[in-house]
């Protein structure tokens, strides 16, 4: 595999590692997020707004948010990638976004920012084995590009190592807007409706469909996991 290609192929490699890190946090998949790091939690750092530490006290804070019903959605979008060797060093954009409750009205917490991680091929041999050197028949030894290379496209699995913040900007929206929560017979008929689609449910309603109210919603943790469940047997069989 040429350099380019390599290259090519690290930077896709870590952009889907960087994408799939957020996703599983978002659904709750704590082995898969931590799949993500480093295996070694003692080289990892995470520094945002709520916790400094290794990756396993970030996993486990995560999950104990999650289980008290904090849920966040988070957006990424990895931009530029770096790679030297077996490290790199990624920048992306992204948004936080939770809900939180306040004098019985709904609100939606955005923050917009950028990621900044640093990550490491892990399992690619640290040794060349004598690939290249100068022999008794007086080869010369390899450059550092090559043996760069070399590492990079071997059977390494890129794992994250840090995840640190800059904080852009932020900002509150009403879940409801003022004008529709002046009216009680609208949240009314907004409040029968299950959480995790009420809105979407009522706009629904008002145009003459009938909603399924039993459909997978983080307000039913179960409906979620079985449905997963039920998928990956599928894909595993």
């Amino acid at each position: 595999m040429d350099h380019s290609a390599s290259q090519t192929l690290a930077e896709t490699e870590i952009r889907i590692t960087l994408i799939r890190e957020r996703f599983y946090r978002d659904s709750s998949q704590w082995t898969k997020m931590r799949e993500c790091y480093h295996p070694n939690p003692l080289v990892t750092l995470i520094d945002i707004s709520w916790y400094k530490g290794d990756a396993e006290g970030f996993i486990l804070g995560s999950q104990k948010m999650a289980n008290k019903g904090q849920l966040a959605m988070h957006t990424i979008q990895p931009v530029d990638i770096v790679v030297n060797g077996p490290k790199a060093f990624a920048q992306s954009v992204g948004t936080i976004s939770t809900r939180f409750t306040r004098e019985g009205l709904d609100y939606d917490l955005v923050s917009h920012c950028r990621l900044l991680s640093r990550l490491e091929c892990v399992g690619v041999a640290e040794e060349m084995t004598g690939e290249g050197l100068e022999s008794d028949s007086g080869s010369s030894s390899p450059s550092a590009e090559s043996i760069n290379e070399k590492r990079t496209s071997r059977d390494g699995k890129w794992k994250m190592l840090s995840l640190e913040i800059i904080y852009l900007q932020d900002n509150i929206i009403p879940v409801i807007p003022t004008a529709i929560a002046a009216d009680g017979e609208i949240l009314k008929s907004i409040a029968k409706n299950r959480k995790s689609y009420q809105l979407l449910s009522w706009v629904m309603q008002a145009k003459g469909y009938a909603i399924n109210g039993q459909l997978p919603g983080v307000d039913r943790p179960e409906t979620t996991r079985e449905l997963l469940e039920r998928n990956e047997e599928w894909v595993s069989t």
